[in-house]
């Protein structure tokens, strides 16, 4: 018996304008289910590409290589004209392509519904989605960022990246303001948000500032319910008071102080949590690489991993 591979996230134009209520603008209606990418330079022949709007440029300036590259189509937002050549290539029209490129994220991640990480802090998230990894990949099929962190890529093309048998999904986030964060939150809808550390610094949103510590908080705010769980690892009380506030589902704070050093080396540190026999190691030096292995081993609780098995998958993490 032979079996389909794991596939990433595709489309046809139906599915795509029911999902961003947009409408066939241009060109013919197009059968053809494909992936969505949002760069010319990476896109594939058969693929839909996503224009989006840019600081110094703009993806609409690009239909003509898109068509070029063999897209089955583009996602543009509404215009009166566009600068594409050939008629009949299909341009479907919405009201704001990034909002289109959320809606069409968080509808696969609803469809695949994997068990979803999403991580923020002052310092610390993509190395600590690496541990979740390592953690979570020895029982589970994961998809995440590496510890180098999403270089260019934006949140909704990871997760239109996911392959439809991820069983995990573990993200860092950077988001810079309470809108963005609303954003990709609501995007991921997580089952379990790591807060890894806060501070006082001040975030800038337009012309007024915005605490860090609220931005993190929006994330807590759309946990699911009933079972989502929020990790805050070394935060202020002024942040367990924020989290208490928005969060109703389980909250699990590392204030107080649960970890103690055991040993260390010039590569590595050896430490226990208050209550578990297991000893953990991770690759990292002192109390900042226990604290982010502090965050990923509750993770890995939350999954319903055993501490021994968290314990090898954190002893695996190459930083």
């Amino acid at each position: 018996m032979e079996f389909d591979e794991p596939a990433v996230a595709q489309y046809c134009a139906e599915e795509i304008m029911d999902i961003t209520q947009g409408r066939l603008a241009a060109g013919l209606m197009s059968e053809a289910s494909a992936a969505i990418c949002s760069d010319t330079r990476i896109l594939m022949e058969g693929d839909w590409f996503l224009a989006l709007p840019g600081r110094t440029f703009d993806g609409h300036d690009f239909l003509g290589d898109a068509f070029a590259a063999g897209a089955v189509g583009a996602i543009v937002t509404e215009r009166p004209s566009y600068p594409i050549g050939n008629q009949q290539f299909p341009l479907i029209a919405v009201d704001d392509t990034r909002a289109a490129y959320y809606a069409l994220a968080r509808n696969w991640r609803r469809r695949i519904n994997p068990l979803t990480v999403a991580i923020c802090g002052i310092t610390g998230q993509a190395v600590t989605a690496s541990m979740c990894q390592e953690i979570m990949g020895r029982k589970l099929r994961c998809h995440s960022l590496d510890a180098q962190g999403s270089n260019n890529c934006c949140l909704p093309a990871e997760v239109l990246a996911m392959k439809d048998d991820t069983q995990a999904l573990i993200l860092p986030l950077a988001a810079e303001s309470l809108e963005q964060m609303s954003q990709e939150a609501s995007c991921l809808l997580p089952d379990i948000a790591i807060i890894t550390s806060d501070s006082g610094r001040l975030c800038q949103e337009s012309s007024a500032r915005q605490c860090s510590d609220e931005i993190f908080c929006q994330l807590l705010s759309v946990l699911k319910k009933p079972r989502g769980v929020a990790i805050l690892g070394q935060c202020s009380e002024r942040m367990l008071c924020l989290a208490e506030r928005v969060c109703a589902c389980k909250l699990v704070s590392a204030i107080g102080g649960s970890v103690s050093q055991v040993s260390k080396s010039n590569e590595t540190t050896v430490f226990r949590i208050e209550g578990s026999s297991t000893v953990f190691e991770v690759r990292g030096q002192g109390p900042a690489a226990m604290e982010l292995a502090w965050c990923a081993i509750m993770a890995g609780r939350e999954a319903g991993l055993s501490d021994e098995i968290i314990a090898a998958g954190l002893g695996a993490f190459v930083r």
